[in-house]
């Protein structure tokens, strides 16, 4: 059915109802599109959503625990202080985790130069309603605006006393439920979010030549953001090339050769710099750049019989010069930043693989 302007023309649609026992029903939707206006040349795009339901440890009821205090500083109180009911652990109105996502990308083989070929997708993904345990309790009432959902002031006695009949309440300081004056809830809650969007590429160039094949090859991918809010009603806050979270760029860059049964592709590894926030002054962190070497050899079609008929040999070297990960004053006492480095220096490995 190809005819000018249409190659190919693809719309998928699907959707996925559940409906659990302990926090509700959901329905999930997603659209494909994909659209070749010539040959070697493609566009998608998809929308979609998706849920995440609340792990059981989150929501089961035998996993709260009560503790009553009766002297909480309180700023609204005229005595500057308020006897209160923390609440802590396992959250039953805990509803599922819900993402948002939209893609739109474009793949190009051999469109203008033959053997190269590109992929290269925009990601956009809103992950709403995440669950997540808000600070201290103890902290609510000195920003009662940002945290009033979580504040219950002058509580019905009967919900007090449902709360002091719980066999997981701790008899600490017990007071009666008509003394208690606020409830203050610390357990899980869906209040959390966060936004990322960015963008993949992947860059390959194959060519014949005299003395072998060659593969040329750059993928990476770049934030545009990654944003955070861990408050309630709260603004979201930029998190990217900060210490424990993404940078907003790594690449790895690939030139490969390959002829009669042997091969040898040498890897180079980028992550960007980024800006240590946990030190005082702020400092930044440099950029880690490690190479990679894999020589191989496969006997298949080389040689005939015998035992290593069919055998692919593999010497791997990785991080080939040695690279320390670059210096992060961590808290942790790890001297680096997991997220954007690791610590393992050269590491040579040889593998065999036999087929039969």
């Amino acid at each position: 059915n190809a005819r000018t302007g249409i190659e190919r023309l693809e719309i998928s649609l699907s959707g996925r109802f559940e409906d659990y026992s302990d926090f509700g029903s959901t329905t999930n939707p997603k659209v494909g599109l994909i659209w070749s206006p010539l040959e070697g040349l493609r566009f998608r795009g998809t929308y979609g959503t998706s849920f995440k339901a609340p792990r059981l440890t989150e929501s089961a009821d035998a996993t709260q625990i009560f503790i009553a205090f009766p002297f909480v500083p309180d700023p609204v109180s005229a005595t500057g202080l308020s006897s209160a009911m923390v609440l802590f652990g396992g959250n039953p109105s805990l509803t599922s985790e819900d993402s948002t996502t939209w893609t739109a990308g474009i793949q190009i083989d051999s469109f203008l130069i033959d053997g190269l070929s590109l992929d290269a997708t925009y990601f956009d993904i809103d992950f709403e309603n995440r669950i997540e345990e808000p600070p201290s309790p103890f902290v609510f009432l000195f920003d009662e605006g940002t945290f009033a959902d979580f504040i219950t002031r002058d509580p019905d006695d009967t919900v007090v006393q449902a709360f002091l009949d719980s066999p997981f309440f701790f008899p600490f300081n017990v007071l009666p439920a008509s003394k208690i004056d606020l409830i203050l809830d610390g357990r899980a809650s869906n209040f959390a979010q966060t936004v990322v969007s960015g963008v993949d590429v992947n860059l390959n160039y194959a060519v014949e030549t005299d003395i072998g094949n060659l593969d040329f090859g750059l993928s990476g991918n770049y934030l545009f953001e990654f944003k955070n809010n861990f408050t309630p009603g709260g603004d979201l806050a930029e998190f990217v090339d900060t210490i424990n979270n993404p940078v907003d760029l790594r690449l790895r860059g690939t030139v490969s050769w390959s002829r009669e049964g042997w091969g040898a592709t040498t890897f180079l590894n980028y992550t960007d710099g980024y800006t240590d926030t946990l030190s005082s002054p702020k400092r930044t962190v440099s950029s880690w750049t490690t190479v990679d070497l894999q020589v191989s050899f496969d006997t298949t079609d080389r040689i005939d019989g015998g035992f290593i008929d069919d055998t692919r040999f593999a010497f791997t070297v990785n991080n080939l010069f040695d690279e320390d990960p670059p210096f992060v004053n961590n808290p942790a006492g790890i001297a680096y930043d997991p997220n954007a480095a690791n610590p393992f220096g050269r590491f040579v490995s040889l593998q065999v693989t036999k087929a039969w």
